[in-house]
């Protein structure tokens, strides 16, 4: 135990962690981010605000519960950082680190109403061997650290295989994602709360899908949580 961490300590010293952000300071506590940059993120409040700015942007496409987002996402910024580190420098632990921030802060919302199921977006096969992890997931596992919630990752199964939409317009996102999703017959979310936890909300057009996936189960509510809602 001593030789482990003096091992750890001569580590840090000779590699210290940087923040994910700023790429300077040491990191202060486990979440991978300086105090200061943590203080300059672009934080909503719609862990207070049950009629919000995500849920507006879903209303006329999906019947929510409950929906919100951690940050406000812009082109440049941040929360850019963070998620381009989450999604493509295969930092692990940062997802674990946002999801615990997304499950105490809307854990102890007054507009909570704790589900039965979280359910990460699924990602194609192809994608999990390249990128090594689905990031929604990592999400969910921090996530269940603030409120013990079971993880179903098979409830909803990704058909089929498309590059990167980050530069699409929402018009191209609805047609690539059309039936790209589809219940798996051998799990039964009949009269079920599930929470879908994602990383960012832009158009809406995969939570849209994922809930016409959904549209024939029994007396199903759904609400979706995400680290960043896109500024439209």
């Amino acid at each position: 135990m001593f030789l482990k961490r003096y091992v750890s300590d001569l580590l840090h010293l000779a590699f210290p962690e940087l923040c994910c952000i700023c790429r300077k300071e040491e990191i202060i506590g486990s979440d991978g981010l300086c105090d200061s940059c943590i203080k300059d993120l672009p934080w909503t409040l719609h862990n207070l605000i049950k009629e919000n700015e995500l849920v507006d942007r879903l209303r006329f496409q999906v019947d929510l519960e409950m929906g919100g987002a951690l940050f406000y996402y812009h082109n440049e910024g941040p929360v850019k950082t963070l998620l381009h580190q989450l999604k493509y420098k295969r930092n692990r632990e940062l997802g674990l680190s946002l999801g615990r921030l997304l499950g105490s802060r809307f854990s102890s919302s007054p507009h909570f109403e704790k589900p039965d199921l979280l359910v990460p977006v699924p990602i194609h096969k192809k994608r999990l061997r390249e990128r090594g992890y689905n990031q929604s997931l990592l999400l969910c596992q921090g996530f269940i650290e603030s409120c013990d919630i079971p993880i179903e990752t098979n409830a909803i199964l990704k058909r089929t295989y498309q590059k990167s939409q980050t530069k699409n317009s929402r018009e191209q996102r609805l047609k690539h994602l059309e039936s790209s999703f589809r219940l798996n017959p051998r799990c039964d979310l009949s009269r079920k709360h599930i929470l879908i936890i994602d990383d960012v909300l832009t158009t809406g057009s995969t939570v849209k899908a994922i809930y016409e996936s959904l549209k024939d189960v029994n007396a199903l509510k759904l609400s979706v949580l995400t680290v960043a809602l896109s500024k439209s």
